[in-house]
């Protein structure tokens, strides 16, 4: 419920005014989808058209003055978080029919060529994709859901030598190559991926930045992480001017890489923009777009952006590709006032750049996987290691503090939770209207004098951790 929610405020947020376009118009039938369910198209990332589907069908005027890969969004109770995927071009007309609410596998038709170069990637991987969506529905864990995905990706690959050079075939290589890094040592088909790739870049034309991120991807380069000093490489602002990150040091300096079409970017901005009001003195923003420049430098919410706001050209020696935020947007990378790495984040939720300022005054820690929670101070008495803790969020959103939470040394050490002050355990917590709720919580003392500790917050899925706390 929690997952869907925050899906449907992303998409809602990331709605944009395109003005008056050229469309392209999406007629469909899905007989099995409940009446009253949004259909939304995004491109981008950016909703552009919605309708509320009535006895099955729905109409979507799609604003585009270009060829585009568009999405296809149910959202509703019950409906998946799968989109299809079809491509639109001003004043086409296309066609989209499905008998079930697996939308990843509706048959979409249009005179558009890209679009029977996907047809024919669906219809390849049909049966994988339907089992996947089956395990999805049924709850199934990712370890189930990740053999009929693979599945899918290596029928791609062996399909891909007779696929057309279009703009449908270079995108569906971009997309394996960004999930065969996101899956790492993980992803069982990497040679014959590279192997696909070079024998498509030999006959590929015209697409060299899509090409540039495949290699990226299949070929990372060597990746600054946390604890190594940033990069010095060239930046450039939106007249061409040259600019380095060791120009705004001597202060913490947070690194926001973001893109045009990227929603949660922008629902990130007023917290960043209150946090940047706030507190400027101490710690500098700069915007990295990892859009083509072209686009980027003459785009009306790049010109809009408080804090200085540069454009990495470099390819696979720049920035982006440096500190691995080529793998998505929003990423935030911290900075000490020195230039070395202190934090990298990926994605966005609301609270989490206070946070993130909060954290600087407080006992060093890695809350990385729970950016809203700090440790904001640590006590150790005979009787009880004591965590006084901060939670930001929206005052209209809960977070919850398991009983089950303990205390984690390197040790194999576990000092389980005894009790706590502020905060009612196992129960729905909202954040008090200043935007954040402080707590504290009791555990069983330590044994010994730990150098740093876990905070576990519980066994379950989705529990908060705060790695690497200094007492």
């Amino acid at each position: 419920m929690k997952k869907t929610l925050c899906l449907l405020c992303c998409v809602l947020a990331a709605m944009t005014l395109w003005g008056q376009k050229p469309q392209c118009v999406i007629r469909g039938h899905a007989p099995a989808v409940p009446d009253s369910t949004k259909i939304i198209a995004l491109i981008n990332n950016a909703g552009v058209a919605q309708d509320t589907i009535l006895g099955g069908r729905f109409v979507l005027a799609v604003p585009t003055d270009s060829l585009q890969e568009c999405d296809l969004l149910l959202l509703g109770d019950g409906m998946p978080t799968f989109y299809l995927s079809l491509f639109v071009a001003p004043v086409v007309e296309a066609e989209v029919t499905g008998d079930d609410l697996h939308i990843l596998t509706w048959r979409a038709t249009s005179p558009l060529p890209e679009q029977g170069t996907k047809n024919q990637i669906v219809e390849c991987t049909r049966e994988p994709l339907e089992e996947l969506q089956r395990l999805a529905e049924a709850g199934e864990p990712w370890r189930q859901q990740r053999i009929p995905y693979f599945e899918s990706m290596r029928r791609t690959i062996n399909l891909l030598p007779q696929l057309p050079v279009d703009r449908a075939s270079v995108t569906e290589l971009v997309d394996m190559a960004h999930a065969a890094r996101a899956e790492g040592a993980d992803f069982p088909y990497l040679q014959e991926l590279r192997d696909a790739a070079e024998q498509f870049a030999r006959r590929c034309q015209g697409f060299e930045r899509e090409m540039a991120r495949v290699r990226n991807n299949l070929y990372p380069p060597a990746v600054q992480n946390v604890g190594d000093e940033v990069p010095d490489v060239e930046l450039y602002d939106a007249e061409g001017g040259v600019h380095h990150i060791a120009d705004v040091l001597g202060r913490y300096v947070l690194l926001d890489f973001w893109s045009l079409g990227c929603g949660p970017c922008r629902m990130a901005e007023p917290e960043l923009r209150e946090v940047y009001e706030q507190h400027r003195d101490r710690m500098e923003i700069v915007g990295i777009n990892v859009d083509d420049f072209v686009n980027w430098h003459t785009n009306e919410w790049a010109a809009k952006l408080a804090w200085p706001n540069w454009n990495d050209r470099n390819g696979q020696e720049g920035l982006v590709a440096r500190l691995d935020a080529t793998f998505a947007v929003p990423t935030y990378v911290l900075l000490s006032p020195e230039g070395r790495i202190l934090r990298k984040i990926t994605g966005y939720g609301p609270g989490m750049f206070h946070a993130l300022v909060y954290s600087l005054n407080c006992p060093a820690q890695d809350n990385s996987r729970c950016r809203t929670l700090v440790v904001s101070q640590v006590r150790c008495t005979p009787d009880s290691t004591v965590l006084s803790m901060r939670y930001y969020g929206r005052s209209d959103y809960w977070f919850r503090i398991a009983s089950s939470s303990y205390l984690r040394t390197a040790d194999g050490g576990r000092y389980p939770l005894i009790s706590a002050r502020d905060i009612a355990l196992d129960a729905e917590t909202f954040p008090e209207s200043c935007g954040y709720k402080d707590f504290t919580l009791f555990f069983q003392p330590f044994t010994g004098s730990p150098a740093a500790f876990d905070f576990i917050e519980g066994d379950g899925d989705g529990a908060f951790r705060i790695l690497s706390i200094e007492p």
